[in-house]
């Protein structure tokens, strides 16, 4: 068994995708491939957040980071990639602020979410 230290810089930002799943939000942070859900964005993000921390947290307590990445598919960071597109062409074309794209039902917002945020020890 291979033990690895984590330290605060092995830690990157982490992507988040968030949508309504008919009637419940849900928000996925695909570098852990943990979902929450809720029937408000700020439930299922908060579901998630409190997941993702207790992930960092066995880490850091363990001192091993390999036991808690665990990538969604590639078709959720594929997601991702095209709501950022879509977000900063908003941006450069009518100057909207938001990261969303209405091209298909969901409509999907992304974000990346700083790993210190998740868990104050890494700040």
């Amino acid at each position: 068994m291979t033990m690895c230290v984590l330290k605060k810089k092995n830690i990157p930002g982490l992507k988040l995708l968030l949508f309504r799943d008919g009637e419940e939000y849900v928000a996925h942070i695909l570098d852990f491939d943990l979902v929450g859900t809720g029937s408000t964005k700020d439930e299922a993000v908060r579901e998630v957040c409190e997941a993702a921390s207790e992930q960092i947290a066995y880490a850091l307590e363990h001192s091993c980071i390999d036991k808690i990445f665990k990538p969604a598919p590639l078709s959720c960071y594929k997601k991702w990639e095209e709501v950022g597109q879509h977000a900063i062409m908003n941006i450069l074309i009518s100057e909207k602020k938001k990261t969303l794209t209405r091209r298909s039902m969901p409509v999907y917002e992304a974000y990346e979410l700083p790993a210190a945020s998740l868990c104050p020890a890494l700040a």
